[in-house]
């Protein structure tokens, strides 16, 4: 036995030639995360809401610096590994166990109120004004990247409110427009329980700032129409002409043409530029769709099934199912997006949802799921398909402070069970780049989901790093710390976006605006 300084002194006077390593350690602890998928999202949150408030106010002044401190010092705390109470699998009624669950939850929570309390007063110094009946519909829309970027942006109207004197509602005829330009912005609005939500698309520079405001205008009115496109039952089911089809069985834009089949879902997404498919030929599991495991302990041992997992995080006893679509439809189809809604039927939830939105200005695709997960003590994992690549390229994740491609920019011996990432995946050939933004789980395995023996990563794993991914957004399998109770109901969105040139630096510093969009403010 030694201290770290005669260890080390021993080795300086005693070793030669020791050979050196460069790459990722990947952590083993990091797939806590994933038994607190809620509080997950609230961190991450504050995380990109804390990123967006150092650039666009680098100084920090316009509001109270203060705030942004304790919210880092919230966010830290919350990402300690230790997740839950030792006997959180044991005795998950346990009053300690639940208060401790509370407090660690309080974290993030406290993290997320802060990064938006200083964020309201930098957008308040920013122009943004608060709710009146007298506020006209003018707003600010602000590029919170410093790159020049084509992207959605969301205008919010109350329900209440009225336009030029009318009352605004889904029939009111009003046109988006550039207080710049006076030119007419295409839009496309839905109605939300609490306001209308307007869509737009916009190319704005690195940190610009822009003014649309809604202007009331005549409603159009077609008396007569040379193609019939909806019968006196109401249903819009007859193609059109010299168009591209929005179908249940067929989306086309300038982009993209997305094909689904009626048993698995989305089964391809053509790249009208090059005509390749995102979508690995190879892939198991239909993109969004869901794959459930739990494992049913014999013997009705909770921490004996889990321990005998080991590194695995599932057994050969473990049961796999995988989602199978009951329903598709299309809910929307406007000038600026195509949203298609499929159900699926899957283990371990009562409702499993995906609204697959395709956006016809830019080439860009977001994707939200919903789920109602029951509850149940046995351990299980919840994973959601990502299986995008291209040909030729590499696949690269964003770790903390690094950018690694799996397999390869790794330390020899290391985990590729899973990664913890920030802002997605980015797939990277000599002359395409396709980022996969992943808004709330960070968990992305790349491994097969089969129990296997743990193979260690050796750097050189240029095979591995070709395999589909998935996002993995819940689990309780260890038998100590993590939360038992996965049951509830979760959202989680993804983004999927042909990137234009640069480095995959730059391309992971786009996926992390792609989900939200540019700022939008009142003014």
């Amino acid at each position: 036995m030694v201290t770290l300084d005669e260890f080390f002194h021993h080795v300086q006077r005693e070793c030669k030639d020791i050979p050196t390593y460069r790459g990722d350690w990947t952590d083993w602890w990091a797939d806590g995360v994933g038994s607190t998928p809620e509080a997950v999202k609230i961190c991450r949150e504050a995380q990109r809401k804390l990123k967006i408030c150092h650039t666009i106010d680098p100084e920090h002044t316009l509001a109270n610096p203060q705030l942004l401190e304790d919210a880092k010092k919230n966010i830290l705390m919350y990402s300690e590994h230790t997740w839950g109470y030792s006997s959180s699998v044991s005795e998950p009624w346990n009053t300690f166990v639940s208060s401790l669950d509370l407090k660690k939850t309080a974290y993030a929570t406290n993290a997320n109120t802060q990064v938006h309390s200083y964020y309201d007063e930098m957008l308040a110094k920013k122009g943004e004004c608060g709710i009146s009946y007298q506020r006209p519909q003018r707003f600010k829309i602000i590029n919170q990247q410093n790159l020049p970027m084509k992207q959605k942006s969301t205008l919010l109207v109350e329900g209440w409110e009225y336009l030029s004197g009318v009352r605004f509602c889904e029939n009111t005829p009003f046109e988006v427009i550039d207080a710049k330009s006076h030119r007419v912005i295409p839009h496309q609005m839905v109605r939300t329980p609490r306001a209308f939500e307007i869509e737009v698309v916009l190319s704005l520079e690195a940190l610009e700032e822009r003014e649309v405001y809604l202007r009331l205008c005549e409603p159009s009115c077609y008396t007569i129409q040379n193609h019939p496109h909806i019968g006196a039952d109401r249903v819009v089911d007859v193609l059109q002409p010299k168009g591209y089809e929005v179908s249940p069985r067929r989306i086309e834009t300038d982009y993209f043409e997305v094909i689904f089949d009626q048993e698995a879902g989305v089964v391809s997404i053509i790249d009208k530029q090059d005509s390749s498919d995102l979508i690995q030929n190879y892939a198991e599991v239909s993109p969004f769709n869901g794959v459930y495991e739990v494992t049913v302990p014999k013997d009705g041992d909770m921490m004996n099934v889990r321990r005998e997992m080991g590194r695995n995080r599932k057994s050969p006893a473990t049961q796999r199912n995988i989602g199978t679509l009951s329903d598709i439809r299309i809910i929307a189809n406007g000038e600026v997006y195509v949203t298609v809604q499929l159900e699926y039927e899957l283990e371990g939830t009562e409702m499993y949802r995906v609204l697959f939105k395709v956006y016809k200005e830019i080439p860009h695709i977001d994707t939200v799921v919903q789920i109602h997960k029951t509850s149940t003590w046995n351990p299980e994992n919840l994973y959601i398909s990502l299986p995008f690549g291209l040909e030729q390229g590499d696949t690269y994740v964003d770790k903390t402070g690094c950018v690694v491609r799996p397999g390869i920019d790794q330390l020899p011996g290391s985990c590729r069970e899973f990664y913890l990432v920030q802002n997605g995946i980015v797939h990277r050939s000599a002359n395409k780049q396709l980022g996969v933004a992943i808004k709330d789980a960070p968990l992305v395995v790349f491994e097969d989901l089969e129990s296997h023996p743990i193979e260690l990563c050796s750097g050189q794993d240029t095979d591995f790093n070709k395999n589909p991914a998935y996002s993995w957004v819940m689990n309780n399998f260890w038998e100590t710390n993590f939360k038992v109770n996965l049951g509830g109901f979760h959202e989680f969105a993804y983004s999927l976006r042909i990137l234009p040139e640069g480095s995959v630096e730059e391309s992971f510093e786009r996926c992390s605006h792609l989900h939200d969009g540019f700022i939008s403010l009142y003014i």
